[in-house]
Order: structure tokens, then C-alpha cells, then sequence
């Protein structure tokens, strides 16, 4: 009876090898110690880079969108070249991390949306996917060597994969027009897009002002006339 039991114990190892084998051969699960994308074409930015993408100038009659958000983008661009320069510097905290990741993604979507046509858009979007993976990587490096929380890493890597997934459907977008063709982006050096481009202060509501507050008028005080008495003696 205990070798039946044996035999049948054995069988049935074999026969869960077997599945497990014919189960793997069919779908290859994906390994979890990897994190997945969609574009392993598209590489991190180089952190320690001297030049910076920028947006192209617009036209004098240009709508009032397309102005507010090239002034957006020029102003999302600097404030990621000043944090280039404080990671770069060694001055970087932790602190930082929410402001970094919505700065680049919304730097990049208002440059994408300064655009007319949409497949110019697309290098944008994936430009987008590059400087997130830029910010993925460095925060994974400093969650291994126990300077970052892994939360860190879950914030930064949950948000590459919305840009992934806004990159997927612009590009379906795209693909149901008859241009399906974008303008290359266009690099410059960060001294050089620095020195040329002034800090916009443009806004397509001149006629809403800011609301200064106005401070009450200090009341004066009124002091007494007082009246000097001559004491016998000089006192």
C-alpha cells in the first residue's frame, strides 16, 4: 500500500512538471524583477547633458492657446534645466520628487499641445517618455543604495506608465489622419537657450488684473499739547 502511495505521488509530480512546463511553453509569463514598457526603443535622457530640447518659435498669429502654452513650455523647460543643474550639483532632496515629475510631464504635454498638427505632437510625447524614464532610473539607483524610499520609486515609475499609455493613444490619434509624419525636435545648448530666451510673461487676459491688497491707512496718533510748568528753583 505505501508503495502504491509511492507510485501514485510520483505520478502525479510528473504530471504537474508536465503542466507547468506546457504552460510555460504556451505563455511565457513576464518577470516582475523587470519593469515592462512599451517603447524599449525609447531611451533615458542623459542627466548630465549640455543641451535641451526646445520649442520651436511661433508664428505672429499664432491663437492665444498655442502662446500660453509655448510660454509654458519655455518656462517648464528652464525650471527642468535648474533641476538638471541641483542633481547634477549634488544638492538634490527627495522633497523634490513630486514637483520634478509634475513639472516634466506637464512641461512636455504643453510643449505637444503648442503644436497644430497632432503627429508633431507624438515626438513630444515620447521625448516625455524619455525624460521620465531619465527620473525612473536615477530614483531606482538611490532606492538600491537605501538613500530613497521605495515609494519613491512607485510614485516615479506609475507615472512613466500614464506617459506611456497618453503616448499609445495619441498615436492611434495620429494613425487615423492621412499625416501620420512629425517635425523632428530640435536640441540647443543649454547656454545658448538660456542667454536667447527670455522669461515670458505673457498672458492672453490683459484685462484681468491682479488683486493687490490694499493696506488700511495707519492711524496717526495725536499727542497733547503739554504745557511746561516753571518750578520755584528750576525745578
Amino acid at each position: 500500500m505505501f508503495t502504491s502511495f509511492c507510485r501514485l505521488s510520483g505520478i502525479a509530480v510528473v504530471m504537474s512538471c508536465s503542466l507547468t512546463q506546457s504552460n510555460s511553453a504556451d505563455v511565457a509569463p513576464h518577470p516582475r524583477s523587470v519593469p515592462f514598457t512599451a517603447f524599449p526603443e525609447l531611451k533615458p535622457q542623459p542627466i548630465d547633458s549640455d543641451s535641451v530640447i526646445v520649442v520651436p518659435d511661433l508664428p505672429a498669429d499664432a491663437p492665444p492657446l498655442g502662446k500660453v502654452r509655448h510660454a509654458q513650455a519655455i518656462m517648464g523647460i528652464r525650471y527642468l534645466i535648474q533641476m538638471r543643474g541641483t542633481i547634477h550639483d549634488g544638492w538634490w532632496s527627495d522633497t523634490y520628487l513630486p514637483d520634478l515629475v509634475m513639472m516634466t510631464t506637464e512641461t512636455y504635454r504643453a510643449a505637444a499641445e503648442a503644436e497644430d498638427a497632432l503627429a508633431n505632437r507624438v515626438p513630444w510625447y515620447q521625448e516625455r517618455v524619455r525624460a521620465m524614464k531619465s527620473i525612473e532610473h536615477f530614483i531606482e539607483n538611490r532606492v538600491r543604495s537605501g538613500t530613497a524610499s521605495p515609494l519613491s520609486l512607485h510614485l516615479t515609475r506609475f507615472t512613466r506608465y500614464q506617459c506611456e499609455v497618453d503616448l499609445l493613444r495619441l498615436m492611434d490619434e495620429v494613425a487615423k489622419t492621412n499625416n501620420t509624419k512629425g517635425r523632428p525636435l530640435i536640441a540647443q545648448s543649454i547656454v545658448v537657450f538660456l542667454r536667447d530666451t527670455k522669461q515670458l510673461t505673457y498672458t492672453a487676459f490683459p484685462e484681468l488684473k491682479a488683486l493687490l491688497r490694499v493696506e488700511p491707512p495707519i492711524p496717526q496718533t495725536v499727542v497733547p499739547n503739554l504745557q511746561v510748568v516753571e518750578v520755584a528753583g528750576g525745578r
